[in-house]
Order: structure tokens, then sequence, then C-alpha cells
């Protein structure tokens, strides 16, 4: 039996102004019927707004029906090791960071759909941080200023990491403190982390973020609704791209393997924390009670469903072969 029913996944966009067509936002929604994967829809909004309210719509439809939605976003949902305290966050790392986007990061400003202030965040958590230029970088000219600059500074850095662990886990990911750029993610964390927030609190309880809330471990019965970070490139696309676009083939390859791989019973391992020994799994509750140390990080710089915290390709979520079953039309 699968742990999901359907398959929702997303890529992100923190592009100012409403946008269509290459990077921007993609989904792609499948579900189990009959045996077989349908793809529902694989679409294109234009806005992050117009794309949270869909993704609200479907999440609400599955919670009604009984049924269990995996939904992912192709950007982190945490930060390196040492920002929560720089900043003198209090709680637990990713809520406290949570909260603190959702206080500065301003969205459709002025009525605007998309315009939003992540670089003026950015430069804020920098004078905070560094009194400098950094670890925050990256920006168009326009919006440089003492405290951005469109290049990185290493001077300003303060110490910090670049990187999480998760991402030297898999080859490719960028530094999340990047803003601007070709392959950056740190625009889309800073408009992203806010939504998911707010999905969280109309869906409730059901809704759970992995693997801050359900633990290094595939998530109980008690989550209809798992939200969770990936990154498309890992696996493989096909070609012809669907609409000409590859971001539109990387969330409809995301959702075929992690469908497959869940109908072959490997999702629930790449769910679970894994170590260079054995698998380790702990339950978290909202208030991350019970965690040790090495659990407290991961929950609060975020992880993928796959990746080996030994440094290696993750290879638990083949999918197997595509052919076995119908995939996304």
């Amino acid at each position: 039996m699968s742990l999901f029913d359907a398959y929702l996944m997303v890529d992100w966009s923190a592009n100012s102004r409403p946008k269509g067509g290459k990077d921007s936002i993609w989904f792609c929604y499948a579900a189990w019927e009959r045996g077989s994967l349908d793809e529902k829809r694989l679409e294109n909004p234009r806005s992050r707004t117009a794309a949270l309210e869909i993704v609200t719509a479907i999440a609400r439809e599955h919670v009604e029906t009984g049924q269990r939605l995996l939904v992912g976003f192709d950007f982190p949902f945490g930060f390196p090791a040492g920002l929560t305290e720089i900043l003198g966050l209090d709680g637990i790392p990713w809520q406290a960071t949570w909260r603190e986007l959702v206080a500065l990061v301003q969205d459709d400003l002025g009525g605007r759909r998309n315009r939003n202030n992540r670089f003026e965040v950015a430069a804020g958590f920098n004078q905070q941080i560094s009194r400098g230029r950094g670890p925050f970088w990256g920006c168009p000219t326009s919006k440089s200023g003492p405290f951005l600059s469109t290049k990185k500074v290493d001077s300003d850095d303060c110490g910090l990491d670049p990187l999480r662990v998760c991402d030297r886990a898999i080859r490719g990911p960028k530094s999340t403190y990047q803003l601007f750029y070709n392959g950056s993610v740190g625009s889309q964390a800073l408009t992203g982390i806010p939504r998911l927030e707010k999905l969280g609190k109309e869906l409730g309880p059901i809704c759970q973020v992995w693997p801050f809330e359900t633990g290094m471990q595939a998530p109980d019965q008690s989550a209809r609704v798992v939200l969770a970070e990936i990154y498309p490139s890992m696996f493989p696309i096909e070609k012809p791209y669907p609409c000409d676009i590859k971001d539109a083939g990387q969330v409809k390859a995301c959702v075929v393997e992690f469908a497959m791989a869940d109908r072959n019973k490997q999702l629930g391992s790449a769910l679970r924390w894994k170590t260079g020994r054995r698998h380790e799994s702990t339950q978290a509750d909202r208030t991350g009670r019970g965690l040790d140390s090495r659990h407290r990080m991961s929950l609060g710089l975020g992880w993928r469903p796959g990746a080996s915290a030994r440094g290696k390709r993750p290879n638990t979520l083949k999918g197997g072969s595509r052919s076995s079953a119908t995939g996304p039309r």
C-alpha cells in the first residue's frame, strides 16, 4: 500500500512580476486511480498567490475525501546552521526562522501581484548580522547598497557556512544566502516559506512539514497533507519537455519518481534519517521536545527525501520501471 494517494510538485519562483513560461512557477499534480498514475494537472500560474490558491484547494479536496497528499516545493525550508542564533531568534530554529520571515516579508505589495521586499529583508538581516554586505548576497544593481551587494563578499559572511548539511549530501545546490543569478534559491526561500506557513495554518494539524513536524521518518496517518523540500535536479527528465519548458518537465519527473518509489515501497526509506551505519528516526512534535542535538540540527536546517548523510547520490528514489505502471500523461 502506498503512503500517499496523490503527489503535487511545485517549481517555485521569486519573480517580482507575474510571469509565465520559462523560469516561472510550474506544478504537476497526479493521483493513483485503479492502479495507474493519472496526471490531473500540469499548470503554470503567473503569481505566487494564484499558485498557493490552487495548492490549497487541491489539498482541501484530499483532506475532505480522506486521502493523503505529498506536496513538494523546490526551495530550501531552512537555512545553514547558526543563522537563528546570530539573529537572536528564540525557539526551535525552523519555527523561529519561519515566524521571522512571515513578519518581515511582504508580497503583492501595493496590490501588485508578485511585487515583494525580499531584497530589503535580506539587507536588513545583513545589517544585523555583519553590519556589512553578507551573508546574503546577489541582487539587481538597483537593489544594491551598503548592506547588500550584487556579488559575494567573503569578509562579511561572519563565518557562517554557506551550505546546509543536506546541500552537501547531493551535487549541485547553491547557498540559501544567494538571492540572484542562475541556480540561486535564496529568494525562493524568502518568498516561499511565508506561503508554507500560511498553508499550514489554513489546513491545520493534518498538514505537517517533513521533517520538522514528522521527525526523520515516514509521517503517520495523522498527516493527511505532507509538505517536503525537493530538488528536481536529482532526477532525470525526458525530452521533449512538456510545453517545451524544462521546469514543466522537472515537476512532472518529480511526480513520477516519488509516485513510483512510493508504490515500490521505497519512499518510506527515503523519508528516514540516514547515517553512515544505520537508520534512525525520532518522532517530533511542534515544539521539538525529545530530540537530541543531531535531530535538532536537522530539524532546523531542513532535509530532502532520499538524500544521504554520507554525501552520496541518493539511490532510494529510483522509482522502479516506468513502463510497469501508467505514468502521467
